[in-house]
């Protein structure tokens, strides 16, 4: 997706960095294509695409409920969706792919869901997938990304990938897994951005911080990864209270409306309250002990309260 990409790299910037909320392990698997899956893509001319996606199951994807999906170009899965903006990303491969063939249909993306009630697995498969910038032709791309009901894990699972030229990833220009937190995909800014990098065997996860590392940024995957690879990433958060760097306070209830409980155990202190894009929405002073926090004039959306002099802040959720 040619714009989507321009824009997330245009504008992207950071509020506030966090650990990264999941553990990641590997392991090898044999890579099987979907059975009865439903395609996505079906013209032969299919490149940039967001189309809907329904999953079953409750789902929590950085410590929030989901209840949307949608899987879209560039190779990504976006879930939950605030006031049809604000989405949490993940992708196996971060390129902008599409059809192989300007001829004839050779690649499609496809979604599935396996498994009885209460160990479902959704499954979304890029078959055979092109890629934009390929100016050959040749490049391919088989890879899956599988969410489970049961422990809110998260796989990269990759077939036979053929990638020839570094030109062809386009934004990047390297192979590399993506993990956007609170990416508004109407002008590309962003939460947090995570690269899955280095030994595929083995990836690190680096966290940028400002549009400069973008610029000078040159931390891959060494390798295409391997057919049969899986890459596991398993929450180290699973409740809908996620704090980051360990916020010297708590926030009840999580999912607000009209007001918001902060109970402050130290002496008393200024706050601010912001929005995904760092906008200050509301300020005040925090008395020691509990403290009730009107938010009825506050939009629903996903914002962060953050006790000044103190590293961290704890995310809630407003829903009118």
């Amino acid at each position: 997706m040619k714009l989507f990409c321009a824009s997330i790299f245009l504008f992207f910037s950071i509020w506030s960095s966090a650990q990264f909320p999941y553990t990641i392990s590997t392991f090898t698997s044999p890579y099987t294509e979907l059975q009865d899956a439903s395609v996505i893509t079906s013209a032969v001319n299919w490149d940039d695409f967001s189309v809907p996606a329904t999953v079953p199951f409750s789902f929590e994807f950085f410590g929030l409920p989901i209840n949307q999906f949608a899987v879209a170009d560039p190779g990504c899965l976006l879930l939950g969706f605030v006031n049809d903006s604000t989405a949490y990303t993940f992708s196996p491969l971060f390129a902008d792919v599409r059809n192989a063939s300007g001829e004839e249909l050779v690649s499609q993306v496809a979604n599935a869901t396996d498994g009885a009630p209460g160990n479902q697995i959704f499954k979304v498969e890029w078959k055979n997938a092109g890629l934009y910038y390929d100016t050959l032709g040749n490049d391919r791309i088989n890879m899956q990304l599988w969410i489970y009901e049961s422990d809110m894990s998260i796989e990269f699972r990759y077939g036979v990938c053929s990638i020839a030229d570094s030109a062809s990833y386009g934004t990047f220009n390297g192979p590399a897994g993506i993990a956007f937190e609170g990416l508004n995909i109407n002008n590309g800014s962003a939460l947090n951005l995570w690269v899955i990098n280095g030994n595929p065997s083995s990836p690190q996860v680096d966290n940028l911080l400002s549009l400069a590392d973008i610029a000078t940024f040159q931390n891959f995957f060494n390798t295409i990864p391997e057919n049969n690879l899986v890459i596991r990433f398993s929450p180290l958060v699973t409740s809908t209270q996620e704090q980051i760097a360990f916020a010297p306070f708590s926030v009840y209830p999580t999912l607000a409306k009209d007001h918001l409980m902060i109970a402050n155990p130290g002496g008393s202190a200024s706050f601010v309250v912001c929005d995904l894009s760092g906008k200050q929405v509301l300020s005040g002073l925090l008395r020691e002990g509990m403290n009730r926090l009107n938010i009825e004039h506050v939009e629903s959306g996903i914002y962060f309260v953050k006790r000044n002099e103190f590293p961290g802040a704890i995310k809630f959720v407003v829903e009118k």
